[in-house]
């Protein structure tokens, strides 16, 4: 058994025993940080096809976050854009101007928000 005083680095410590500024900063950027709970989109018949699309992500072997980002978009997409506006239930229904309809939308919208003061 080896014993740690005779280690050849004993009398110093690691950097992870010896708090400094750095911890107190750490530990509070990690209780700010927003834990991510999506919000449930009622995407209706397209929910099942999205999961499917999730499924594809995963199998790809993509980062679990692009997995939730891509994700999240598609049923954003299908919730509030094709369901509401267009009553579309099939994604063979969905045009390319449906997508640049909702693209103009998130514009418009995240544009007016950046300008305000």
């Amino acid at each position: 058994m080896t014993r740690l005083s005779n280690h050849p680095k004993a009398g110093i410590p690691d950097a992870g025993s010896v708090p400094g500024p750095w911890v107190e900063n750490k530990a509070l950027a990690l209780r700010r940080k927003a834990v991510h709970r999506p919000k449930q989109l009622g995407a209706g018949p397209f929910a099942v096809d999205v999961a499917s699309f999730r499924l594809h992500l995963a199998a790809e072997n993509k980062a679990a976050g692009t997995i939730r980002t891509y994700a999240e978009a598609a049923l954003r997409f299908a919730a509030a854009h094709l369901l509401r506006e267009t009553g579309k239930t099939r994604w063979e229904q969905v045009s390319g101007q449906d997508v640049q309809r909702w693209t103009v939308r998130l514009l418009a919208l995240y544009s007016e928000r950046c300008l305000r003061p």
